[in-house]
């Protein structure tokens, strides 16, 4: 699966297209995905057990046009941005089509309800369960959490406790649970509840939907959008080593 991977910042981004993603998890079982944006690679960069979180999923999407960006500029370019709320209103629409059966871990009871009358059929939805807000939970509170999701029997769970916690939980506990993939889908579920409004399809081309986000949330600046605003300059960075490295190989072998 490494070759059809490439590496941004230490954080291995699966190199496929949203239809295909689609197909491949209707066809495969006790599957991993995560969307990870700019800030899960910068707070992956000096947490080496967050990264290999990340890169223990079976799929890491580029939720982001930086990252696609990126891509390009390392020379690897990825096929498409896979964001988790265009993802997940797709896929919701696929799963009340062929019956798939769905559980939500995470969100507030109130969002979960406005999703489930939007989703077409009703049964698609297995069950839910909204955990306390938490920074960590302990032993007791998993096993609650487990145990309900197997007692649903879903085919797909979907995750949102934030990031990185999700993903973190999810890399803890995806060996307990039974379902055809587990996938942590961050702010989804605010965007199709529309309690959060997607910016115009013009910024989100040109990788400026952070700002339409900022300017809605402006505490996200200091939470979280200045320190993305290394992400550049670090992939600059990355391109001059490897140029320099070249160069110096070049150099050797003459």
């Amino acid at each position: 699966m490494i070759n059809h991977k490439i590496n941004i910042l230490g954080i291995y981004y699966s190199k496929i297209k949203s239809n295909e993603l689609m197909e491949r998890l209707e066809n495969e079982n006790n599957k991993t995905i995560s969307f990870a944006p700019v800030d899960s690679v910068i707070l992956s960069r000096k947490n080496s057990y967050l990264k290999e979180v990340y890169n223990s999923f079976d799929y890491v999407l580029a939720d982001g046009m930086p990252i696609i960006f990126a891509s390009k500029l390392l020379g690897n370019p990825l096929p498409e941005r896979i964001s988790g709320p265009d993802f997940f209103k797709k896929f919701i629409d696929v799963c009340s089509k062929k019956n798939y059966s769905i559980f939500f871990l995470g969100s507030d009871e109130k969002t979960i309800k406005i999703v489930k009358k939007k989703v077409t059929k009703k049964n698609t939805i297995q069950g839910y369960f909204c955990p306390p807000i938490k920074e960590n939970f302990n032993l007791q509170d998993n096993k609650i959490m487990i145990n309900k999701i197997n007692k649903a029997k879903p085919d797909f769970l979907f995750i949102v406790l934030g990031a990185p916690k999700q993903d973190i939980w999810i890399q803890q506990n995806k060996n307990k649970i039974n379902v055809k993939a587990i996938i942590s889908i961050g702010a989804a579920f605010d965007f199709y509840a529309e309690k959060i409004k997607r910016p115009p399809e013009w910024m989100q081309k040109i990788g400026l939907e952070w700002l339409f986000r900022l300017m809605q949330e402006p505490r996200r600046l200091y939470k979280r959008y200045l320190r993305d605003f290394l992400f550049p300059f670090l992939i600059i960075k990355s391109i001059l080593i490897k140029k320099i490295y070249k160069r110096a190989i070049f150099v050797l072998i003459q």
